[in-house]
This record gives C-alpha cells, structure tokens and sequence, in this order.
C-alpha cells in the first residue's frame, strides 16, 4: 500500500471528494497509457484464487476469461522487475478493453473485503477513468465497478458511491445513479447498514427519477428510523400508484425495512389490490413478515379478507402465489380464524394427474396450513392429523411447525421422534433444526449422531450445522466436562475421511465446522487434508476451521499446476436449449449465459442421466424464484464432482428469468437449478448464471413434477 499510493499520487487519479476521482485530468489518464506495457499474456486459473488467493492470479483469471470471449490476442508479458504488482495490476486494468476491465473489477471486488486498502483505490482509479473518458465504455462496465467498491465494504467506498447520486449536469446521470445504487445494494447487503446521507440520497433520487430500482439498497436493510422511514413511505407510494413502472418490487421490498409497522398499511393495500401483478403481491406478503407484530396483525387482517373471496379454481391461476405467501407469513391468526377453520374442513379430490393433481397439491398445502395454524401447539389436534389424505410431506411439516411452538416433552417428544424417523429428508432436516431452540429436549446426543450417520446427506449436514453452532450438544448434559460424545466424534471422523472423485460438499464442509466447534484437535489432520484438496468450496471450509483450532494464519491456497496456468481457454459453445413438461404447459432453459461451457456440461450430463428431474419441485418462494433438480427435495446437494476448472461465476446480473446453479457456497458446483421470476440483485457474484427461462415457471409448486426433460442445440 505504501508502494501504491505515490504512484496513483502521481498519475493524478488519487483524488478528493466522494464522485470517485470524476475530474481525473484526461491528459494524465493519456500519458500513464503512453508508459505503461501491455498487460501481460493470459492464463487461467483456478477461480476459487478469487476468494481466497492473490491478486495477480485473480485478476489473469478474469482477463483470461474475458479475452476468450472477446476474441483478442495475448499480450506479451512486460520484462520482470519494471513494475510493481499493484502497479502491474493497475496497467492491465487501465489499458484492457471493456469487457476484461469489467471481468477484472468483478474480480478484484470478491477480493476487496479482505484486503480493501489495495483494491479499493484501484477500482476507485478505474472509476474515475471511466467517468473522464471522452468515449465511455459499456454502461454495464461502471455497474460492476461500483458493484465491486460495494463488496469492499468500507465507509469510503459507501462515500464514493454516494456521490454518485447527486452527479454533475455534464454527467451521465442515468448509468451513474443506477450503477450507485447496485454498489450501495451490494455493500448494504453484506454489511446490513447505510449511512443516513446515503439513505436520504437514494430516496431522492428515485422520487426525481421515478426509478424503483433505487430503492434497492433500502430493501437490504432494517428498522429504518421515523424520518427516512417516513419519506421512505411517501416516495414508494408515489412509485407503487404508476402501474407503468418497472420493478415496483423494489419499493415493496424497501417498504418492509421501516420500523414500527410505519408500512404495515401501505402492504396491505398492494397485497389485497388485484391491480397488482401476482408477484408484487407475494412481495408485499414477505414484506409484512420482516414487521414483526404489526405485520403480522397485517397478515392477519389479509388472510381473511383473501380466503373470504374464495381460493382460485384452477392450477394455472396466478393468484395461488399471494394466497401461499401470506399463509406461510402468518403466524398468530385471529381475525382470520373463521375462514382458516372453513380452509381446514375443505374436501379434497381424488388423486389424479395433470391440471387437477396439480390443483389437489395446492389445496392440500393450504389445508394442512390451515390446521397448523389453529393447532397452535396441539401436536394431536384432529383436523391437523386429518389434513393430508396422503399422509405426506404436507402433513409432517405442519407437525413441525406445531412442534416448534411450545416445548416438547412427552407426547410432544414421540411426535418430534416419529418426525426423526420420516421416509422425507426434508421432513428429518426441519425435526433436527429443532433441536437447536429446545434445551428442554436435554440429551440429544442419540439424535445428532443417529442423524450424522444416516444415508441423506442433507440429514448429516443439518446435523453437523447444529453442532457447529450449538456444541454444548454434543456433550453429556449430566456431565459436560467428560468432553464431546466420542460416537458424534467418530461420524464426524467417517465424514471427514471420504475422499474420491465424487462428494458430499456441504456435508464434508459441515463437518469441519462442526469439529471445529467441538476443538476437536484429532480431527485437524483430516482437516489439513482438505485444505490441501482439490476442492476450492472445502478449501474455504477448512481455512475457517483451522483458525478456529490454533491455526489463525493457515492458508489453503489453489494446487495450481503449469499445465493449468498456460492450458487454454476453453472455445465457446452454442446455447443449449432444455426442454421440459409441466401440469401447465411446456417448460425451457436456454442456456446461453458467455463463458459457461464447464457449468452447461455438467448440467446437461445430469439431464441426460435422469437425475435432473428426478425429483419434482423443491422449493420456492412464491412470486421470486422456483428451484428444482434434487432428488430427495431437502435442497442439499448428493455426490459433487471435483471442479477441476475455475467456477463460471461472472459479473452479469440476474434478471427477470434467469437460471442459475444453486450452491450452498460461492465456490461450489451445484446440481439444482434456480429460476428468478423477478430481479435479484443480490444472486450478484455468488450464483453461476447459466442463461434464461422460458415458459410458466412462474405456475409451478414444490410438488409439481418436471419432467421428459431433453437437450436442443439452438
């Protein structure tokens, strides 16, 4: 840092005020270009560098990508020992074209958090050459830099962003407060705080430019004070009454951060109005529920004034989206006790297929809600035991939510042990999070390693993630000095002693957690191993773990070989087109997303084998995403293969309809797929994008099928 800033100094791109060195000289700028080298040749690496690695490994790795998409030759390298690396670092930034500039501050932003005083100038630097350039570059070129001062997460980089939003007449307003406002959402998302300036700055300029999308870094954040929570209220509401705006979902959400119940009413009325679309409405629900009592007095009053208009009469309607997400919100019915008691008595037909199976699904789930609601903590109550004709999934969760409800003791507790020993992972995972908020239970070291021995990996997951954070429980309550239970010590050893080309990521990296928690210091050399291993995610993992067992400074860096430095890019592929059936409809993915080839691959290996569609839909949140592709439907992740390529996280944004691999950590593969019906800024930097959707996604339920899935070159 001391080398980096006379430099920069020199250059005249350090320089003060918050608009991010807007008035860097372009003299300066043309002269730094006229003495610097070109920057040096390619190569790829491995990308899990990006989190955890230098970085000049880094930033090839991007520049490396990039160029293979843009089609531009290699760069000779400069001689050595001319520049500085930071220096080096800065040239390549600097005289790189748009597309490896933007590759390369997506780059170094992943990086920012952990050495912020080194990148942040950097990215501040390009910035400022950006906004002085005569000819701008990409629009979507300053999105990512100010995405990547966002993820430095510091209050000089909030600053810079700031600034933005309040930009010269001679500036590019558009690009640059929207570009401000993806930074702020960005670093408001990982630090959960904005200062009142930035706040108060935001809701300016989305009432001047009627621009919801601004009113996202809002939406990240908490218990929003009386006065901007106030002008919060008057700026959405303005935007929420012009149906001609896009992305008024934004402003919904922003509408769930005001403290004191301050929206509650707002909500409502965008919950209950036909006039909205399906997903606003949902949008509306989840926001309600971030309000704690007010919200859920809110929910309540919705509930019944929505079941007394009657449920939808058919699968495809929209309208079962809003209905599920205020059920699911709800909590503490009252008002609306007359109409769940009616929702609860509702007659189910007969099992059937297509449309009307798709129909019965949905009227069950809002049945066994129904009971689950009025049961309160009643675990034998008739009309819960009676909700699911099929004796299924519906009916299992429900008891568990009723279990969560009060202790468990007695009756309660066989109930929570029939749950333990469901046919459905899912049903096991959410009977083990119980676990962790019922000290009552006392010795439940006979549940936990039953649970870390058991065939699902998701089971032994959950299970391992609750002896990380809760390690008292793996202890004798009678005797908690005699150490952790040496059975749960041994099937964490089992975990943590697979090896193999395939693996149980999220569970081997659970493990590690959970043997850290225990200081478990026999288990450290299976630690050592992974963090020797090919496998960036567990890399990660046992990093963490190692500090927490003495080792602070211990690295896990990439098994980089040559070979793989000067291997080259791999050549791009024509989309891929996969197609599907639905009770509603033909369903497909184009997968077309630049610099995806190893992802697509390895997706279209898993549809090709079946085990794409194996299962149905697992998961969604009503109006925002839908998720399929795990056989068991608890959303954990079987067998991985060892990623042996830089994992295809890039700097684009995911929009309305996009697809995606689900992971649980940003270095990890993942097997599932994740369909976005709205915006989600906050999948940024942390989600493979593979390409788009299309079709009635937007229809589907945990339980509704996919199916005849298969491959189309387009």
């Amino acid at each position: 840092m001391t080398r980096f800033l006379p430099t920069l100094a020199a250059v005249g791109l350090v320089c003060a005020g918050s608009f991010a060195c807007q008035t860097a000289k372009k003299d300066s700028v043309q002269k730094v270009e006229e003495r610097l080298p070109s920057p040096r040749a390619a190569r790829p690496v491995d990308a899990d560098q990006a989190l955890a690695g230098a970085e000049e490994d880094l930033l090839s790795e991007a520049i490396a990508r990039a160029r293979s998409l843009d089609g531009a030759p290699a760069q000779p390298a400069p001689s050595a020992g001319k520049l500085t690396e930071v220096e080096e670092h800065l040239a390549r930034l600097l005289l790189a074209g748009p597309r490896v500039r933007s590759w390369a501050a997506f780059g170094l932003g992943l990086r920012c958090d952990s050495a912020p005083q080194l990148v942040e100038p950097l990215l501040a630097a390009s910035a400022g050459i950006w906004l002085s350039a005569a000819t701008k570059g990409p629009d979507d070129e300053l999105v990512v830099l100010a995405r990547a001062l966002g993820f430095c997460q510091t209050t000089s980089a909030e600053a810079t962003l700031s600034g933005w939003l309040a930009p010269s007449p001679a500036a590019d307003a558009d690009v640059l407060i929207r570009s401000a406002a993806a930074g702020l959402g960005s670093l408001a998302d990982l630090t959960g705080a904005l200062s009142e300036r930035s706040q108060a700055a935001l809701l300016d300029a989305a009432l001047a430019r009627k621009d919801p999308f601004l009113l996202y870094p809002l939406s990240r954040l908490r218990n929003l004070p009386g006065a901007v929570g106030e002008r919060l209220l008057e700026v959405a509401g303005s935007l929420l009454m012009d149906a001609s705006l896009d992305s008024r979902l934004f402003a919904i959400l922003a509408l769930g951060s005001v403290a004191d119940g301050v929206s509650t009413s707002a909500l409502t009325q965008v919950l209950l109005k036909t006039s909205f679309s399906a997903a606003e409405r949902s949008t509306a629900a989840h926001a309600l529920a971030r309000l704690g009592e007010p919200g859920q007095v809110a929910l309540d009053e919705a509930s019944a004034s929505l079941l007394a208009r009657g449920l939808p009469t058919e699968g495809k309607s929209a309208l079962w989206a809003p209905l599920r997400a205020t059920l699911e919100a709800l909590d503490l019915p009252q008002r609306s006790t007359a109409e769940l008691r009616k929702l609860a008595a509702l007659a189910i037909p007969e099992r059937t297929d297509g449309p009307a199976g798709a129909t019965r699904r949905r009227l069950i789930w809002l049945r066994c809600r129904a009971a689950d609601l009025l049961a309160r903590d009643r675990t034998s109550s008739v009309t819960l035991t009676k909700c699911d004709p099929d004796a299924g999934l519906a009916f299992e969760l429900a008891q568990i939510h009723v279990l969560a409800r009060s202790r468990i003791e007695l009756g309660r507790r066989q109930a929570l042990e029939e749950r333990l020993a469901s046919k459905h992972p899912a049903v096991v995972e959410a009977a083990l999070r119980l676990v962790a908020g019922h000290a009552e239970l006392g010795d439940v070291r006979g549940m936990l390693q039953r649970a870390l021995t058991a065939q699902a990996p998701g089971t032994r997951a959950v299970a391992a993630k609750i002896l990380a954070a809760y390690p008292s429980r793996a202890h004798d309550p009678k005797r908690p000095e005699s150490g952790p239970d040496p059975g749960i010590v041994q099937a964490l050893r089992d975990i943590l002693s697979q090896t193999g080309p395939d693996l149980p990521e999220e569970t081997v990296a659970s493990a590690m957690g959970a043997a850290a928690a225990l200081s478990t210091l026999a288990l450290k050399p299976l630690i050592e191993a992974h963090c020797k291993g090919p496998r960036p995610a567990l890399r990660d993992s046992a990093e963490r773990a190692l500090a927490m067992l003495g080792s602070p400074g211990q690295r896990c860096p990439s098994p980089t070989t040559q070979e793989q430095a000067e291997g080259a890019p791999p050549p791009p592929q024509p989309p891929l087109t996969l197609e599907f059936q639905s009770d509603f409809g033909p369903l497909r993915l184009v997968l077309d997303q630049p610099a995806t080839s190893h992802a697509r691959a390895w997706i279209r290996r898993r549809l090709e084998s079946g085990e794409l569609t194996r299962g149905p839909v697992h998961a969604m949140s009503p109006g925002l995403t839908v998720q399929f592709g795990d056989a068991d439907g608890d959303g954990f992740e079987s067998d991985l293969p060892v990623l042996d390529v830089p994992l295809e996280v890039s700097p684009a944004e995911f929009g309305r309809g996009s697809v995606g691999l689900s992971s649980f950590a940003a270095g990890a593969l993942g097997s599932q797929l994740l369909v976005t019906l709205e915006p989600m800024p906050s999948l940024w930097g942390r989600r493979v994008l593979l390409g788009h959707a299309e079709g009635p996604w937007d229809l589907l339920w945990p339980g509704d099928p996919i199916s005849d899935g298969r491959a189309a070159e387009r």
